[in-house]
């Protein structure tokens, strides 16, 4: 994307986080954040600013229409022409109160239902939000939060497609649920944890580092549970159903909620992983004998180019380009060899 202006650049990122971009005008961006680290970063910036401002506008836009919602939703206009001339009828021989209980029971206008909001992030980004509850949510790339406007009843429900790192509000009354692919499930009731369940990868990840919690999971008819303390990952493999409990110090995990991307003793097939999800990129490993190979190093606000060389400098590891590095209609694949 070729200008200086930058408000027409303000302007165009906007409506591309908003996804109400032609298709020449994505591709256009994607090479822009393509170009510098810093143009990623101001795109990050727009996203988040813009998540944030469809959540409140969506709020507002909910109390104001609600009502109207309502009245529509139980037919209330038609129902009450029919019962005017009953009613007139009662209010002979019916105290106010009485007409009063008897429409809540009629018709339960009064009585607010919560309403979904979506919140989304684009594939190579990253964004965070507040829930109604005060509990803190960061989205990590290409990831989904559907959640209630408003918290009711005795527990706090949401859905999670992607990645996410919860900071959990504490409520002894109400227990926090997230739903997520393949027949999972994170119980809860204050606690910080970091959720991968993608609907197109059959592997789901939790990782505690704070508080307990309860990971559930259904294989044909049985609902199984597996409780967690801080410092325990799993790995729930859904084809199989196998899972399998790990000792880990969560910051490998969790360090994308900064903007890096921290290898502990991390071997190359999930570096390249990790690496796949921050930069919208596909690894092809053709050399076998590379994924012996371990990492451990932090990368922050530096190019894929950039962190590649690293693990070149360091074991010899060769890349290069499958696809054109200008090729913004697909994610850049990447041969290592």
């Amino acid at each position: 994307m070729e200008t200086d202006d930058k408000k027409n650049i303000e302007e165009l990122l906007v409506r591309y986080c908003e996804g109400k971009v032609t298709e020449e005008e994505s591709v256009k961006v994607k090479r822009w954040m393509k170009a510098s680290p810093e143009n990623r970063r101001m795109a990050q910036r727009i996203n988040r600013l813009c998540l944030a401002a469809d959540t409140m506008e969506l709020q507002e836009e909910i109390d104001v229409t609600r009502a109207f919602r309502k009245v529509r939703r139980y037919g209330l206009t038609s129902r009450f022409r029919q019962s005017a001339k009953w009613m007139q009828r009662a209010a002979a021989v019916l105290f106010l109160p009485l007409l009063g209980l008897w429409l809540l029971q009629q018709f339960d206008v009064w009585k607010e239902q919560p309403q979904l909001v979506e919140a989304h992030t684009h594939p190579g980004m990253s964004s965070s939000l507040t829930l109604p509850d005060g509990t803190k949510v960061w989205l990590n790339s290409a990831s989904t939060l559907t959640y209630p406007d408003s918290f009711s009843g005795d527990t706090r429900r949401v859905t999670l497609k992607g990645e996410a790192y919860f900071e959990v509000s504490k409520d002894p009354k109400r227990k926090f649920i997230v739903s997520a692919p393949h027949n999972t499930k994170i119980e809860v009731v204050g606690t910080h944890f970091n959720l991968e369940a993608y609907e197109e990868e059959q592997k789901v990840m939790v990782t505690l580092t704070e508080g307990k919690i309860n990971f559930v999971y259904s294989t044909g008819d049985r609902v199984k549970g597996v409780s967690m303390s801080p410092g325990n990952k799993v790995i729930y493999q859904a084809e199989t159903g196998e899972i399998k409990m790990f000792a880990t110090s969560g910051v490998s995990e969790t360090g994308w909620t900064q903007g890096k991307i921290i290898l502990e003793n991390t071997s190359l097939e999930e570096s390249l992983r990790l690496l796949g999800k921050h930069f919208h990129a596909d690894f092809v490993v053709t050399n076998p004998k590379l994924k012996e190979y371990s990492f451990t190093g932090v990368f922050a606000n530096q190019s894929l180019e950039r962190v590649l060389q690293k693990f070149r400098l360091s074991s010899h590891i060769n890349w290069r380009y499958l696809n054109a590095e200008d090729d913004t209609e697909s994610k850049p694949r990447i041969e290592i060899y």
